[in-house]
């Protein structure tokens, strides 16, 4: 994450009648993530006051990829929330109120766009496609995977481990169709054959590349096939 974060002290009106007030800036906010799939996020500008019972948001404006959306919130949280205090409101009520002033689910799909919000669930599906050529074999295997709950858990911390993890279930699966079953040979049953290379891809929902490093669908060499 970069960015600059400013705070200061301000105060308005006559003493002893003197209204003071927190401000917080954040400007030029950047964050980059794995689990971003590439797109970036950040906060161009977004400037808050802090007073005794209210928040007042100036500008609410998000980067997400290249786009710029303007969100719906700003002004007093104190009027949005319709509330007499805002420190006083139960955390947990202040985000179905604050969705529902940006139009709920949907409203969020329509400004920012459904596809884009969805590629950063993080438990979506992500799949591993591996091709694996072989001696004896005529055509170039294609082994297609989706990651289990555990894999994909440890995947962004370790991905070189899930992917030969994967690449190896690959082999397995070739030496199967080439007449070496595990239940015969073992789990290394692909050593029975003789394996010219063996390359491999992790897929998001959208058929992007996520790995070994995010390349948007359309620009692969070879074209995944539909899952």
């Amino acid at each position: 994450v970069t960015g600059t974060a400013s705070v200061g002290v301000q105060a308005a009106g006559r003493f002893p009648f003197l209204e003071g007030f927190l401000w917080v800036e954040l400007a030029g906010v950047h964050a980059d993530a794995p689990q971003l799939k590439g797109l970036g996020a950040g906060i161009p500008m977004w400037r808050m006051k802090f007073t005794r019972d209210d928040v007042i948001v100036d500008n609410a404006d998000i980067l997400f990829g290249v786009k710029r959306f303007h969100l719906p919130i700003v002004g007093s949280m104190k009027k949005i929330l319709n509330v007499p205090n805002v420190y006083l409101v139960d955390p947990k009520a202040v985000g179905p109120l604050l969705l529902t002033r940006m139009g709920g689910v949907e409203g969020i799909k329509s400004m920012m766009g459904e596809k884009q919000i969805e590629r950063l669930i993080l438990d979506q599906t992500m799949k591993v496609i591996v091709w694996v050529k072989a001696r004896d074999y005529p055509d170039t295997f294609l082994f297609k995977n989706v990651m289990p709950p555990e894999d994909k858990a440890r995947f962004w911390q370790q991905p070189q481990q899930v992917v030969d993890k994967h690449v190896e279930l690959a082999k397995q699966a070739l030496a199967e169709k080439m007449g070496f079953p595990k239940r015969t040979y073992g789990e290394k049953n692909y050593r029975m054959i003789q394996i010219n290379f063996a390359k491999a891809r992790v897929l998001d929902e959208q058929l992007n590349s996520i790995w070994p490093e995010f390349i948007p669908f359309w620009r692969l060499t070879t074209t995944p096939s539909d899952w």
